[in-house]
């Protein structure tokens, strides 16, 4: 079925709140075209609309539902103080999704046919069309595109009538189903707008309000309700389906049967890491025996970089916990299953640089846990430039409704290199969140670095797109003492490793780096007599 992305522009009842910008789905009906959004609308607000003609036209609601499925998977997140949603309206409302139906003033829409017919817009074929598959496993990391008119429908010729269309990837999907998340970037009033796949134009999900969470951060990703979900709530909710005639429900297309598949080897090598007081991180996983790697700072509460005193070192924090929890996708008697576990922390490296080694328990029960190293066993030196992905536990920590880690998508941007000539740094513009920490940066499913930190301005606020990754060359003695460990005793072949890692430790000058310490510019003195006058 065609379909086309409009602007919807709300003004609530009673003039207690401004007016507020959406998107919609117009599905192309002629005799009765109806409007799909997600956009939290009062009864009595006046709604208008710019059709695909050019034509701003009043709408009225006519029918809301809450999305069942959608708003059980969001659940836990709402417990949490999540929410999806316009804060200048009513902030009880965003903790459940909802299906709004709107449809264009009859009289209107059909006023001026002649004009209509005239209008190059109305000559255009649809390029998006409805599509009801199951979200499945092969679309983590797959291309998509966001469709939305977030500048409202009195905005102008111009403006009201331009789509903008956004790039990201489908970055997880949600355990109980009902939720999609994405990295494509979409502006507030972007709500009820397509998430489509790129290269078939099939619009899979609806983009729900957006994302924010109760401590204010900034926040890179988005929630999308798929299309089946739009389906059964139409078809369930009595005044949902009853704004559906005969020829309407022959025309919604039966949802394809899907095939359940185990999820990427790129996946299944990032753990999540978590301690009882609430903090958790990414490590990556480096053997079938469940060796892992995380970064520092989860186990010491901060991270070296944040110690401005100086003489204070790793080893002067708070005594590290011995042990922590986890979760992983591993190979439990022939089948890929996400399995919980403890972990016992082997060593948090000294100096400057933010790594640690742990090592999954072993079960006492017959099940055996064989973890998947493919993505440590596949590295690769970084080129600037590359398309890269950051895997990762961010945002949202245990308990949250994703299956397994997230995928964003973005550009490795820098290869800082130290005086040395060795690689220092990498920086990506990949969305990276807290909890990203021992994530890993891929490209080409090869492994380039562990995600270690965010970028900050001087307020504290978290730049998510600008962020710092530690090479994996700096690493390369982890693959000896994996090595070793078939020799020697588990002890010796520690003691060995800490020994190799030691000039991996980052120098003055790269700890400089890390730090973004400012360099001081040596300006002419007016006292000296040469500064300018």
């Amino acid at each position: 079925m065609d379909c086309h992305v409009v602007a919807v522009e709300v003004k609530p009842p009673l003039g207690n709140y401004a007016v507020v910008s959406a998107s919609g789905l117009l599905l192309c009906w002629p005799e009765r075209p109806l409007i799909l959004t997600s956009c939290l609308i009062k009864q009595g607000s006046q709604l208008a609309v710019t059709l695909p003609n050019g034509l701003v036209v009043e709408a009225q609601l006519v029918a809301s539902a809450r999305l069942g499925a959608s708003s059980e998977a969001f659940r836990s997140l709402a417990s949490r103080g999540w929410r999806c949603g316009n804060k200048l309206f009513d902030i009880s409302m965003t903790s459940a999704l909802q299906l709004t139906l709107l449809r264009p003033s009859s009289s209107q829409f059909v006023a001026d046919p002649s004009s209509s017919k005239k209008s190059k817009k109305s000559k255009e074929k649809a390029s998006l069309w409805l599509s009801f598959s199951e979200p499945v496993e092969q679309w983590i990391g797959q291309r998509v595109l966001l469709h939305s008119a977030p500048f409202g429908a009195r905005a102008g010729s111009f403006w009201s009538q331009l789509r903008v269309v956004m790039r990201g990837v489908i970055s997880n999907l949600s355990s109980p189903p009902g939720l999609i998340l994405t990295d494509a970037p979409g502006a507030e009033s972007s709500a009820g707008g397509a998430l489509v796949l790129e290269g078939t134009n099939e619009v899979v999900g609806l983009l729900a309000p957006t994302l924010c969470g109760s401590s204010g951060e900034a926040v890179a990703l988005g929630i999308v309700i798929p299309m089946p979900v739009v389906l059964d709530t139409m078809l369930d909710d009595a005044a949902c389906r009853a704004q559906l005639c005969h020829e309407d429900l022959a025309s919604l297309p039966s949802p394809p049967s899907t095939v359940s598949l185990p999820p990427s080897e790129v996946r299944q090598g990032v753990a999540l890491l978590w301690l009882d007081s609430g903090s958790w991180a990414s490590a990556i996983v480096l053997s079938s025996e469940g060796h892992l790697l995380t970064c520092a700072h989860l186990l010491l509460g901060n991270s070296w970089m944040e110690l401005r005193a100086e003489g204070k070192g790793l080893q002067q924090q708070p005594r590290a916990p011995s042990r922590c929890r986890g979760s992983c996708f591993a190979e439990v008697q022939g089948k890929i299953v996400s399995v919980t576990f403890e972990a016992d922390v082997l060593r948090i490296f000294d100096g400057f640089l933010d790594a640690a080694l742990l090592r999954v328990r072993p079960e006492r029960s017959e099940k055996e846990y064989k973890f998947n190293p493919a993505l440590w066993n596949q590295r690769a030196d970084p080129l600037e430039g590359t398309e890269v992905w950051a895997v990762g536990h961010g945002l949202f920590g245990p308990g949250c409704p994703w299956k397994g880690p997230a995928a964003t998508s973005g550009l490795l941007c820098k290869v800082v290199r130290a005086s040395s000539g060795r690689r220092a740094i990498l920086q990506s513009s990949a969305a990276v969140h807290r909890g990203c920490s021992g994530g890993a940066l891929v490209a080409n499913g090869q492994l380039l670095g562990m995600v270690t930190t965010n970028v900050k301005q001087q307020d504290g606020f978290v730049m998510p797109r600008v962020n710092f990754i530690l090479p994996v060359g700096l690493l390369s003695p982890v693959c000896t003492y994996l090595e070793n460990l078939k020799v020697l005793p588990a002890t010796e072949a520690l003691a060995r490793l800490t020994e190799e890692l030691r000039p991996s430790a980052a120098d003055e000058e790269e700890r400089s780096f890390w730090r973004l310490d400012v360099e001081r510019l040596k300006l002419p003195s007016r006292r000296s007599g040469n500064g300018m006058r």
